[in-house]
């Protein structure tokens, strides 16, 4: 079976397909040249965590010491760690701007899931 690749390169002629003319009207990815930054995702989330802190996407580098889970991080910190120049986090991002109410609800569920889990596996290595 072959194993799917993606593109390495920003392509903004896939932005031209019908299907992605809500996310043009919102955010004009169309026009977006390359891969969409931090600072161009934080212009605009105007959206708060389960914790209460305002949503920001930061490079993931400089996440790279941090010990929390992923969910633990973006509750408790509002900072969502964010893989460059990559289609995943690009698509996550934007979709997290554009679901913000219903992500929060998302978030304090598996915050908590994590969190237990996170808990007991430092019982266990203490």
């Amino acid at each position: 079976m072959k194993r799917f690749n993606p593109s390495t390169q920003w392509q903004p002629d896939v932005f031209l397909n019908p299907v992605y003319a809500t996310l043009n009207a919102l955010f004009n990815i169309d026009k977006q040249l390359d891969w969409p930054s931090c600072d161009w995702l934080n212009r605009f989330v105007h959206a708060t965590v389960g914790g209460g802190q305002t949503v920001e996407f930061v490079e993931n580098a400089k996440l790279a010491d941090e010990t929390r889970y992923y969910e633990a991080i973006i509750y408790e910190t509002g900072q969502v760690p964010t893989r460059e120049e990559n289609w995943h986090d690009s698509f996550w991002c934007i979709d997290l701007v554009s679901i913000s109410q219903n992500q929060s609800v998302t978030q304090r569920t598996a915050y908590a899931r994590y969190s237990a889990k996170w808990l007991k596996n430092q019982d266990a290595n203490a």
